[in-house]
């Protein structure tokens, strides 16, 4: 990802830039780069994004997890609010309705799984509406988490079977949360 930025920086081609950087911040996140450093590289690329909304809105939300992974949970929460901002006037779109992925981990690191359920079932619903399916599989995953954490085991079950039904054989994320 570091390396397509830096190519499409040479060549201007501002649209792989802004895939790179989203890339990047994603691989920053699930990868092996610490916390610190996945930090202050996402800061910086934050600034590179700031034209396109869409891509603004995930390196925000990937920020957000890394602010709490980090135990700075104002500043996580409203990442994740301004991440979620940049999408919501916008047409629904599976970004918008995603943003829950990232929101809902800010909210069970600072322990309030009651919020990671508001979110998560919002987009749940969303997702839901469009007929999508990839996206929702990790959402109903993450819902059922949260659900367990409030100790809503038959709903939690319910989300679990859910996201069994919904997810790829090959989707590793939706395949792990639902178990």
């Amino acid at each position: 990802a570091q390396r397509m930025i830096d190519l499409a920086t040479r060549a201007g081609d501002m649209r792989l830039v802004r895939s790179g950087t989203v890339n990047y911040s994603v691989c920053a996140l699930h990868g092996p780069t610490t916390v610190d450093e996945a930090l202050a590289r996402c800061e910086t690329l934050v600034e590179t994004v700031r034209d396109d909304r869409k891509a603004e809105a995930v390196v925000l939300s990937v920020l957000a997890v890394l602010y709490a992974m980090r135990g700075d949970r104002e500043r996580a929460r409203l990442s994740a609010a301004d991440g979620r901002a940049n999408v919501a006037d916008l047409t629904v779109s599976m970004t918008g309705a995603s943003t829950s992925i990232e929101s809902t981990r800010v909210e069970m690191l600072n322990g309030d799984a009651s919020a990671a359920e508001r979110d998560l079932r919002r987009d749940y619903d969303t997702l839901g509406s469009m007929g999508e399916t990839y996206f929702r599989s990790s959402v109903a995953g993450l819902l059922a988490h949260a659900l367990w954490t409030l100790e809503r085991y038959t709903e939690a079950d319910e989300f679990a079977r859910v996201g069994e039904e919904l997810a790829d054989p090959d989707d590793v994320d939706s395949q792990v949360l639902w178990r």
